[in-house]
């Protein structure tokens, strides 16, 4: 038996499906349980001969499609599932249960026939050894008294997955009439735990993506309740500069500029992270052939802007509504240019606004350019090339040009917000700062 091992990206990790010529989906497990993988299929289906291959166009489209907003797109796709009759007849209703809604183990045994209430367990069972993840929605099932229970790829994926389809409510809200000394406590917990979170990320595995597409979305760095209040509060400092992008012709809507010295929590995130990025930087830097390294602190290199002149703050809030959006754009004006920037998503797609998708180009010598949506969630954060990057030929490494946007927000309001670790060069105006 022939099957096919394709590797996918997702906002919770890298994916591998296995599928046969036609497409069909055997497995979809999570990169970090390649063990679960390849017992799954060995105890299924025997000696399969697996393949790397492509990931078939349609269910990669199908999963991009799904992680942007679009939750039914996944319903088409054909599955391949062997499993006791009691498996295949759980993993067959779990197909049924509409995205956006949740069933008990207890309601859906009652479904499939079973009156004996210890019959949930069995189904639990079921449900826990489905072999594809997210396209068989096992984690659409919960406990009666609403807990997660668990889920075979790690409780933090299933909450993230009914989140996204709005099966159940995103972390706590914070009540509108928060005061700022409150906001300032709990985001001081909050992005406290977010620097934490710097520390334990996988930045070997961030850094290979990177180094292969160029961006590496790091999800719910932030949780829904501190992403809400980021953007809530944030827009009621005085100190923020608003620049309409009309007048810099580069789309619709507005920058909201921090100054300087980034507000709390921002600086420290800021700083934390070019302690991450710096050591990849200097990696790319030596794959092309260049001298210039990067400081290990973030103060250091600032130091190396000011006594260039760059000295006009980038980092800044974008506010983006109803038919607004921000052009295809980099920041690498100045000697001193850090290659990787962040972004990140403080409003909830597909609720606050649909539309607004974040797009990356990167442009290759003597080929078209070659545009990627990038799946951004509330909360959910992304490192990007801010410029260029190496790219591997036939030979050597060469040099990669890119560039972002902000698609037509169709409805609603989006604010996002971009960390730089680099200043502009003063200007009069702040077209300069742009490559457009």
């Amino acid at each position: 038996m022939q099957l096919f091992l394709s590797h996918i990206k997702s906002p919770l990790g890298d994916l591998m499906l296995v599928s046969d010529a036609q497409h069909r989906l055997y497995a979809l497990e999570f990169s970090d349980h390649r063990a679960r993988l390849h017992r799954g299929l060995r105890d299924r289906y025997g000696s399969a001969e697996l393949i790397d291959a492509a990931a078939p166009a349609s269910i990669a489209d199908a999963m991009t499609r799904y992680f942007s907003g679009e939750l039914n797109a996944l319903d088409p796709l054909p599955v391949v599932m062997a499993g006791s009759d009691l498996e295949e007849e759980v993993w067959a209703a779990l197909r049924h249960i509409p995205a956006g809604t949740t069933t008990s183990y207890g309601k859906l045994a009652k479904a499939l026939g079973f009156e004996d209430p210890r019959a949930a367990i069995d189904i639990g069972a079921a449900s826990g050894a489905n072999p594809i993840a997210i396209v068989v929605p096992c984690h659409r099932v919960i406990a009666s008294n609403g807990d997660l229970k668990g889920y075979a790829w790690g409780l933090h994926r299933k909450r993230w997955l009914l989140e996204h389809e709005k099966a159940i409510a995103a972390a706590r809200e914070v009540p509108q009439t928060a005061r700022s000394r409150d906001f300032e406590t709990n985001m001081s917990l909050s992005m406290s735990s977010a620097a934490n979170t710097f520390d334990k990320l996988d930045w070997s595995a961030i850094a290979a993506q990177l180094d292969s597409e160029g961006y590496a979305v790091l999800p719910r760095l932030a949780g829904a309740a501190e992403a809400r209040m980021l953007a809530r509060e944030a827009g009621r400092l005085t100190a923020l500069r608003r620049v309409p992008l009309d007048s810099l012709d580069l789309g619709r809507g507005d920058l909201l500029y921090f100054g300087a010295a980034l507000p709390h929590p921002w600086a420290q995130w800021r700083a934390d992270l070019y302690r991450q990025l710096a050591p990849i930087a200097n990696r790319w830097n030596e794959m092309l052939g260049m001298p210039y390294r990067y400081p290990a602190a973030l103060d250091a290199f600032l130091e190396r802007n000011r006594r260039a002149g760059q000295t006009q703050a980038q980092s800044h809030l974008n506010q983006l509504r109803t038919d607004d959006y921000l052009a295809l754009h980099q920041r690498s004006e100045g000697e001193h240019v850090f290659p990787l920037q962040m972004v990140a998503l403080l409003s909830a797609p597909g609720k606050d606004f649909t539309g607004g998708e974040l797009v990356l180009t990167e442009q290759r010598p003597r080929m078209q350019s070659r545009p990627t949506v990038v799946p951004l969630g509330l909360g959910d954060a992304a490192i990007i090339a801010t410029a260029q990057r190496p790219f591997k030929g036939s030979s050597a490494y060469y040099r990669v040009n890119l560039r972002h946007a902000i698609s037509r927000v169709r409805s609603g309001e989006r604010i996002g917000a971009e960390l730089s670790f680099h200043d502009a060069p003063k200007a009069a105006n702040d077209q300069h700062a742009f490559d457009l």
